[in-house]
């Protein structure tokens, strides 16, 4: 990941809702709205995004811990919200305009952590995934 860039939790949402937005107006999982949309050219944007780890299921309300967020899918456990950034994009991602763009996970794989996994969502969107044990 880029130690330069910037990160910010899922576009719209606040630690409370975590990848709700705070108007209640539906998920954001994998969107490149918000802090993706400030992405330039020559730039994609990356979600860093964990998955596994400890097993932590919500209270009796319902809620997670603060810092977590309530995972799609049965059963329901609270984990780390994903984050997104704007990372510039290597050279060997360049095409010229009007050919057929390179998927991002071919060329810029590095903007991935060591052991993350990286997976195209979008043309504007690349995801590094971490397993964790």
């Amino acid at each position: 990941m880029d130690a330069s860039a910037s990160e910010s939790p899922a576009p719209d949402a606040t630690p409370e809702t975590g990848g709700v937005p705070a108007d209640g107006a539906g998920q954001t999982t994998s969107g490149d709205a918000g802090v993706c949309a400030a992405c330039g050219a020559g730039a994609v944007c990356v979600e860093d995004v964990v998955s596994g780890g400890a097993f932590i299921t919500p209270d009796d309300a319902g809620q997670c811990p603060p810092g977590r967020v309530l995972s799609p899918g049965t059963p329901q456990t609270c984990v780390s919200p994903p984050t997104y950034h704007c990372a510039t994009l290597p050279a060997a991602c360049n095409t010229a305009p009007g050919s057929t763009a390179i998927a991002h996970c071919a060329c810029a794989g590095s903007l991935c952590g060591s052991g993350e996994s990286c997976t195209d969502v979008t043309p504007s969107l690349m995801k590094c995934t971490l397993l964790a044990p």
